[in-house]
């Protein structure tokens, strides 16, 4: 018997005894720090803190289902009957809370903001397209800096001349449109919603830039050119109308804001925009796009150096920018990292893709509203009719100096029900406290906007002591329920009674669409000028009404925004032919 070779074999047996138990107790540890470890005391979901993957499967099989991500995330507060939850999202990562509470959202946008800023989630959800932009920044000097630079653009006087002037222009184009193709269309339903994200980008580029687009008015040349007898129908009844191709600036901008779509919905967004960038369609746009954004930066310029603004003033935001850059120039004689080449570069494209896709989604869903609520939409039509006179083309003076309450109503609740910007995300700046739970430094808090659209504010039963200070205090000023009616369209919720005068209450009811405090929507102001100029034009020269059902279903499709899959419209040939039991629309 060979002794030595036994002796061998076994060394070797247990050489790889040893080995296999090392691999097995480093997988062990990888495996136990790759599982969800829950924040004690917070809801979560028993099954996926069992798994690495957590509550991620859950969540794609909603969204691809549904194509919503935050309808999945209101359904965690509702199953746990609870405010506060959390989730967890990607392996070796800690847990995402979710708050889902209307003033404990208001508290941390308004008053604690020393303890939470701009989520790194945002960040790695926009650093890819606009990395030097103030969206994707924390609250540091260079964010106070860059949004410095760019406030004039919000002004009172800015909006009233510059910006209001472009949106009256734009809706002239835009009610000529509607019209032709309402001939076009006969007794057929048209598509909205490419009509009005080409106004919307006519809009925020005027304003912008003080140039054209020229997004609606080809279209407009187009269908002069086109007769009814050559409009073909799809096979749900509704009109094919040829549109005019997008100018490779806006395709570009429509592709670069479609690319977000997968960023968002990966578990690793870095990596997803790290796929994206070796893509020879996504190379091309992201380069024109550079290109372009720069070449209208130096026009710019050239013409503010060949120009003198002091006997004029400005024509467009660029101008209102450059100008505000060489003010704070003058004063310290050092040009400030916020006018640089490439933050100007990311914070125009932002001004620009920001003030068009939101707009125009909320402006989507609103068409489908309205047309759902004609009572609603004849007392604001109404309203108009006695504030303007009888007339479908008011002057912009009594737009800007008339006051009309149903108007702001109607703006409010479309903002409410369209649910265009689905949540807002925070990250916890130190260890802290929410809704009486401890909260480590560095945690990500998901803050639904739809949530507080569509629950009431006292939903989840919550202690009232849980409730941070700042909070408790500011309850003293009180925000009603919106009531049982809480889905339901009802622009009326913001009206009240002052005497024998109706006026607009902002504070009706819970509801934060555009976020608050100052990471809150920067545009907010230009958003609510733009959508209730448009809906002036629109109600005071078409009446909007019902479409067959199987063109006016409630699906969204969750990208940048949350767009409705269907938005179409009649044209007024639906009421000259009287085709009996079908909805019509009127000019």
């Amino acid at each position: 018997m060979d002794f030595s070779a036994i002796a061998t074999r076994f060394g070797n047996l247990q050489s790889t005894t040893i080995s296999s138990l090392i691999i097995a107790v480093v997988l062990s540890f990888v495996y136990y720090k790759a599982l969800p470890k829950p924040i004690p005391g917070i809801p979560y979901n028993k099954d996926s803190a069992k798994r690495i993957s957590g509550d991620l499967p859950d969540l794609i099989k909603h969204m691809v289902k549904t194509r919503e991500r935050q309808t999945w995330f209101n359904a965690q507060n509702v199953k746990h009957n609870s405010p506060i939850v959390q989730i967890f999202l990607r392996p070796f990562s800690s847990p995402v809370v979710l708050l889902n509470d209307f003033r404990e959202a208001e508290d941390i946008f308004t008053r604690r903001t020393r303890e939470f800023d701009r989520s790194t989630m945002t960040t790695l959800m926009f650093e890819g397209i606009i990395p030097h932009s103030t969206i994707v920044m924390p609250s540091h000097d260079l964010f106070r800096e860059q949004r410095k630079l760019w406030a004039g653009t919000m002004t009172t006087d800015f909006l009233n001349t510059v910006a209001a002037r472009a949106i009256y222009q734009g809706c002239e184009d835009f009610v000529e449109l509607w019209r032709l193709k309402a001939t076009l269309a006969g007794d057929a339903p048209f598509q909205a919603n490419k009509d009005l994200r080409n106004l919307t980008m006519d809009v925020i580029w005027r304003i912008t830039l003080g140039s054209e687009t020229g997004a609606l008015g080809n279209q407009i040349s187009i269908l002069r050119s086109l007769k009814p007898w050559y409009v073909q129908r799809d096979e749900l009844g509704a009109a094919i109308i040829q549109e005019a191709p997008m100018n490779e600036l806006t395709s570009t901008l429509e592709y670069l804001l479609s690319t977000l779509d997968a960023a968002m919905n990966s578990p690793f967004p870095k990596l997803q925009h790290f796929i994206d960038f070796t893509k020879p369609a996504y190379k091309r746009a992201s380069k024109h796009k550079q290109n372009v954004m720069a070449s209208l930066i130096k026009e710019s310029r050239a013409k503010f150096a060949a120009e003198d603004l002091a006997d004029r003033k400005p024509t467009s935001a660029m101008e209102v920018v450059l100008s505000r850059e060489a003010t704070a120039f003058e004063k310290t004689h050092v040009a400030s990292a916020a006018s640089s080449q490439q933050s100007m570069i990311d914070e125009l494209f932002l001004f620009i893709a920001a003030g068009h896709e939101t707009t125009a989604t909320t402006l989507s869903w609103g068409v489908k509203f309205l047309a759902r609520n004609r009572s609603g939409q004849s007392e604001a039509r109404a309203a108009l009719q006695k504030a303007y006179g009888n007339t479908t083309t008011p002057s912009l003076a009594q737009i800007l100096n008339t006051s009309v309450p149903h108007l702001d109503a109607l703006a409010h609740e479309m903002l409410r029900n369209s649910r265009t910007a689905g949540a807002v995300a925070r990250i916890s700046l130190s260890d802290t406290q929410l809704m009486g739970h401890f909260i480590p430094k560095g945690t990500q808090v998901i803050v639904p906007l739809v949530g507080w659209s569509h629950i009431n504010a006292q939903s989840f039963e919550v202690d009232e002591k849980t409730r941070s200070a700042t909070s408790q205090h500011a309850a003293k000023k009180g925000i009603d329920d919106w009531g049982d009616d809480v889905e339901a369209f009802k622009p009326e919720r913001w009206l009240v009674q002052d005497g024998d005068q109706t006026v607009f209450n902002a504070n009706a009811g819970p509801s934060m669409p555009m976020s608050a405090g100052p990471r809150g929507c920067f545009g907010k102001r230009l958003a609510l000028m733009e959508l209730k100029l448009i809906l002036a034009f629109m109600l005071l020269n078409f009446e909007l009404l019902p479409v067959e059902q199987e063109l006016d279903s409630d699906n969204a499709n969750e990208i940048v925004s949350r767009q409705p899959v269907q938005c179409f419209t009649y044209g007024d040939g639906q009421l000259r032919s009287g085709r009996p039991g079908a909805p019509k629309s009127e000019m």
